[in-house]
């Protein structure tokens, strides 16, 4: 889930439209955010890797096999699905972990994407489609350091073990799948045909001259050198150096604002989690900037009903989609509580037990309800291509 803010703040990026391009330089496309949960636990027989690419949770599934845990599996199985799926994710955006540790306690790892020093806040009021495409739609991307950051603190394996097979699947290739070759021709219908005459994307898209189709085999030898250059010398050749350098040189010229030192300077944050109880279980979600608390919120509201009875399948589907409404009525009001003031004190109280009861008593077992009842403040919610989830 994505935490969004209408505004361009100078801090993490709440708005799935902040994306990293790298253009040229790794043949990437525009990355949304990852979501990912890890739960640790001493060695053992017992694992699960589940993600939208059997080939990526393989990976996960192999490095938990070879000594490594749930964070080695996570960040393996993440930067796999950054080549498969690199129209939605990659190593140019960013995202969220909840953690479990060993002994039970929970962090929440932002490692979403920064807006450059020279943002300001109407920077786009003028040219909206800036925030779209172009240079100054990119954040400052996270995920490597996100992921040096996780696997530090929690993982087994040595990084360059984890970060290998990513680039294995990139240089050997994989089969296109139906997803992949849909978004193809969607940008080919709407009239953008970068991806078979823009040589730099041609190589990896269209080989003979013409798109690959679902079930032909892609390679991505650029992007698989990248990740054997960050696998041998870690994160930090990402963030400076060579590939840094290339990187920025490319959205200057797209008319980016963000700079080498946007780049060396970023940096994850450790939050605390959000949490609720229910029906006597602690549940735990990412906060802000993230909608963590959505999800929570939904779960609070339903709590109140037995959602257990057979006999009222349809009605129970009916008050969860209400609950779902009136919690998503919340998700404009989030934003990066670094910058924006009052943010914790809102998530507080979405997820307190009087909010839920008083959301209860609003929610009609008859009928739905107009949909200023589930956003009073009429707040737009701008059209959202998802996130990847991987657990």
């Amino acid at each position: 889930m994505h935490g969004f803010s209408s505004k361009a703040y100078p801090g993490r990026s709440s708005n799935p439209r902040w994306r990293f391009a790298l253009l040229s330089l790794l043949a990437l496309l525009p990355s949304p955010s990852i979501e990912a949960s890890i739960f640790l636990s001493r060695g053992g027989t017992r694992g699960a890797v589940a993600s939208e690419s059997s080939i990526c949770s393989n990976i996960g599934i192999d490095l938990i096999r070879r000594g490594g845990n749930a964070a080695d599996a996570a960040v393996g199985t993440t930067l796999c699905v950054g080549v498969i799926g690199m129209y939605h994710s990659g190593i140019g955006g960013g995202g969220f972990m909840l953690v479990r540790s060993e002994t039970g306690e929970y962090e929440d790892v932002d490692f979403r994407e920064t807006a450059p020093n020279a943002a300001y806040e109407d920077m786009y009021a003028n040219f909206t489609i800036g925030s779209i495409v172009g240079g100054d739609a990119s954040g400052v991307p996270g995920e490597l350091r996100g992921f040096e950051y996780v696997h530090k603190k929690y993982g087994k394996l040595p990084w360059a073990m984890v970060v290998m097979p990513a680039a294995k699947v990139a240089e050997r290739g994989f089969p296109v799948t139906e997803d992949l070759f849909g978004f193809m021709t969607s940008a080919i219908k709407k009239g953008q045909h970068f991806l078979t005459e823009d040589p730099s994307w041609a190589v990896d898209f269209a080989p003979n001259g013409k798109l690959l189709q679902p079930g032909e085999i892609m390679t991505r030898k650029r992007f698989g050198n990248t990740l054997r250059t960050i696998a041998q010398k870690g994160a930090s050749a990402f963030y400076e150096g060579p590939i840094a350098e290339a990187t920025i040189r490319a959205l200057q010229l797209a008319n980016g604002s963000m700079t080498l030192d946007d780049m060396s300077r970023y940096e994850i944050i450790s939050r605390e989690p959000v949490s609720i109880d229910y029906r006597g279980y602690k549940m735990f979600s990412t906060g802000a900037p993230s909608s963590g608390a959505v999800a929570l919120s939904t779960f609070k509201i339903i709590e109140g009903y037995n959602m257990s009875d057979p006999d009222n399948l349809m009605l129970n589907t009916h008050r969860l989609d209400e609950a779902i409404k009136f919690s998503y009525g919340n998700r404009n009001e989030l934003a990066d509580p670094d910058f924006v003031e009052g943010i914790d004190d809102f998530q507080t109280q979405m997820l307190d037990t009087s909010k839920a009861q008083a959301t209860r008593y609003r929610i009609s077992d008859d009928h739905t309800l107009d949909p200023a009842d589930y956003n009073p403040k009429l707040l737009s919610h701008p059209d959202s291509h998802g996130t990847s989830h991987i657990v």
